[in-house]
């Protein structure tokens, strides 16, 4: 590649291998054969994959115990108040990371499939609590590492920070019991830059990899105000007072490295502009600098802290707070637990329909809350189901395969159900309400819905549904009613979402 053409449409370049890596690479070329290398690097990718799956339950349950928007036409409590836009700013915040993470599941996935395999991900979401896959029991500031489903607390960004940990810059590259997620991606970047490893490797068809056009980082759900605006009577864009003039982007376009955020993989070097993009974006390369150019986004390790620093509680110094990038001062008048009490749903700690398990697990025993979040869990399955189905449909004809599936299932289909299903008190038959009472809500917990097989999963998700349609003489059915009619269908109408079972047919 032409180096001038490279510098003047790349954020950054592929950083260097570090001394670890070069040392960990002579030992590869010396001591592994060609088929170790192939086999720990399609190994080491679908663990990647697996941890990425992981964190996005994690973020998104938090995301949705935020009450982002409080207050209505009536009563415009958002965006007048510091402690509203607190909340809208952490929603934001914590939605562009998982938004990454998607996109870093996609770009482990094109790196695997261009080496012949599959990605797997269905049957491989976690059972909360849980370690991250392939995760040392202790974490990389002495504690452990397990992780729970839990609503945003100050003590629950605690474990975001032990997620996104920055990997210190002399971390040893670690294909298992790592510390920090960048020393998998660091196992990764070695055994591809060994000499058992070449561009030809990467033959997997370029058109049925997840197409970069399927990815944009900004959506409406990563914008937040950092001041109050007119919400009542809108003032026209940039002009003081205007939304537009205090909008804050959580992601850009240009925190990435390559010539698009989600690349195809052809080759070594795409591949590790597809390994630096997830650790810019994810743990950071360098704590010295922003993770994009145009210094408007930070790491997700960062953006953490950044919401941290607002609450009661919080100090630059701790197990929790790694030694670069100098954490950012507190942030004063500091937010109570009590004001943030109230802008938080009250979700239960590692949902399951399972019996609940002392001290970790509130289970879904009554039935309508078991069936309405099993089927949330089916919603969720079928998501993964049709992310790997992606793969099946070649380019031009994947883009609206991920409208119609992805698009459809994720943004109108799992986002509204997951909000639908907060206004819903728990095993109780009291009038829903919007705003945070201190009362367990219904949540979801992203289990892996057991379907027979993929190739029935459609089905046994519409009977699924039809089963919660028998609960609409439920008051609180009317709440998710109309969008179980979308997923199981009804008498005049067919289910939104497409069977995929012909490309899974044996």
């Amino acid at each position: 590649m032409n180096t001038a053409l490279r510098k003047s449409t790349l954020p950054y370049p592929v950083p260097a291998l570090n001394e670890k890596e070069r040392k960990f690479v002579a030992e590869i070329n010396a001591t592994w054969t060609g088929e170790m290398a192939h086999d720990n690097l399609r190994s080491a990718l679908q663990a990647a994959v697996e941890v990425e799956l992981a964190t996005i339950p994690i973020y998104l349950y938090t995301y949705y115990s935020i009450q982002r928007t409080l207050g209505d036409s009536a009563n415009p409590v958002f965006p007048k108040t510091a402690l509203s836009r607190f909340a809208d700013k952490a929603g934001a915040l914590i939605m562009s990371v998982a938004v990454e993470e998607m996109l870093h599941m996609s770009l482990s996935s094109n790196i695997l499939f261009a080496l012949g395999q599959m990605p797997v991900l269905f049957g491989k979401s976690p059972t909360f609590p849980a370690s991250l896959p392939g995760h040392s029991p202790d974490g990389p500031s002495g504690g452990r590492a397990t992780i729970n489903l839990a609503p945003f607390s100050e003590a629950h960004l605690r474990q975001f920070l032990l997620i996104e940990y920055p990997a210190p810059a002399d971390a040893k590259p670690e294909g298992a019991n790592w510390q920090t997620i960048g020393q998998i991606y660091s196992y990764i970047r070695c055994i591809i830059s060994s000499e058992w490893i070449s561009d030809s490797d990467f033959n997997g068809q370029r058109k049925y990899q997840i197409q970069s056009g399927n990815y944009s980082p900004n959506s409406i759900d990563t914008i937040y105000p950092d001041a109050a605006f007119n919400k009542i009577t809108p003032v026209p864009a940039d002009q003081p007072g205007s939304a537009s003039t205090v909008a804050k982007y959580a992601s850009r376009e240009d925190s990435h490295v390559g010539s698009a955020q989600l690349l195809q993989i052809s080759s070594r070097e795409e591949a590790l502009e597809a390994i630096a993009t997830i650790d810019f974006q994810g743990e950071g390369f360098d704590p010295t600098r922003f993770d994009d150019p145009s210094h408007g986004e930070y790491s997700h390790y960062w953006k953490f802290l950044s919401i941290q620093a607002h609450l009661a509680g919080y100090s630059k110094t701790g197990p929790d707070i790694a030694p670069a990038p100098p954490p950012p001062e507190p942030v004063l008048p500091a937010i109570t637990p009590e004001a943030l009490h109230s802008v938080v749903f009250q979700f239960p700690k590692n949902p399951s329909t399972a019996l609940p398990v002392p001290e970790h697990n509130t289970g879904y025993t009554d039935p309508f809350d078991r069936d309405v979040v099993e089927l949330s869990s089916a919603l969720y399955t079928y998501m993964l189901i049709m992310s790997e189905t992606l793969f099946k449909v070649p380019d031009p004809k994947q883009k609206l395969f991920f409208n119609q599936t992805l698009h459809m299932s994720m943004i109108w289909m799992l986002d509204k159900y997951c909000q639908a299903m907060r206004t819903i008190y728990m095993s109780s038959n009291a009038t829903p309400s919007n705003l945070p009472d201190g009362k367990i809500r219904l949540a979801p917990s992203f289990q892996n819905f057991p379907f027979s097989s993929r190739a029935f999963a459609h089905g046994e998700m519409v009977v699924l549904g039809k089963a919660v349609q028998t609960y609409s003489a439920d008051p609180r059915y009317g709440a998710i009613g109309w969008l179980v009619d979308k997923i199981a269908g009804t008498a005049t109408a067919q289910p939104v979402l497409p069977d995929v079972a012909q490309y899974w047919m044996p």
